[in-house]
């Protein structure tokens, strides 16, 4: 179960970043430099989050998110 959530919290920050803050930079432009050293970070961290079998439900889930 730990790794399921490692690796949803792993699809949610890759989503914020491609889809939220990548494409709206200029308007986050005086913290982007802060957030993205935090993001890249944590995303160093996740990526070895990996999910063995079926990972469906959590493709659900991280669509319903978006």
């Amino acid at each position: 179960q730990m790794r399921e959530r490692c690796y949803l919290v792993k699809q949610v920050l890759n989503f914020t970043l491609e889809e939220v803050l990548f494409p709206n930079s200029d308007r986050f432009h005086p913290y982007m430099q802060e957030v993205a050293s935090f993001l890249d970070s944590l995303s160093k961290k996740l990526s070895q989050c990996r999910i063995k079998g079926d990972d469906q439900h959590i493709q659900r889930n991280v669509n319903n998110f978006k």
